[in-house]
């Protein structure tokens, strides 16, 4: 499912590209309103809009929820939203050149962590642990599969609010 997933989640990532190509130099907002037309355009752009602020919020309250229950405990938890917000309105009034600069660099960290935490415990894998494979259903499969990217693709699809900007980077 996991697998199935990334290929939806490619697909889906193909498929925002194919908009920004068609569309250059515009956003989701005028994207929406040369498709659909003025008064629709307008009404898919406040209900985006809406999306846009519910999952950030979502997004720092989970971050911040993981900051705070993991390692600082004594910490009030909206100093910790506080201090996420500070740097979100940071990479926005940075522009979006500091925003790539920054992704580049948690990209690299990311992948640098991700082979060490997965190289560092392959002396205590069990194998046995991933057994039995196949056990589940094609629809369930198929259920998890399309459950799964959700919330990534929901997110990649805010990156369209600057797509206008893509082609001067």
């Amino acid at each position: 499912a996991f697998i199935l997933s990334l290929v939806v989640g490619i697909l889906t990532c193909l498929l925002y590209a194919r908009m920004i190509q068609i569309m250059p130099g515009r956003h989701i907002y005028a994207m929406a309103e040369y498709a659909l037309g003025k008064v629709p355009g307008k009404i898919v752009s406040v209900f985006f809009t809406f999306y846009a602020f519910i999952s950030l919020m979502l997004t720092m309250f989970s971050y911040s929820g993981f900051v705070h229950l993991t390692s600082l405990h004594q910490t009030d938890f909206f100093i910790i939203i506080f201090l996420y917000f500070a740097a979100i309105l940071y990479l926005a009034k940075g522009g979006i050149k500091t925003m790539s600069k920054w992704c580049a660099a948690l990209l690299f960290a990311w992948i640098v962590l991700t082979v060490v935490y997965t190289v560092i415990p392959m002396p205590k894998i069990d194998i046995n642990h991933l057994l039995p494979i196949f056990n589940h259903t094609p629809r369930d499969i198929l259920t998890s599969t399309m459950t799964l990217p959700i919330l990534p693709d929901g997110q990649i699809v805010l990156a369209l609010c600057i797509a206008n900007h893509f082609s001067t980077c």
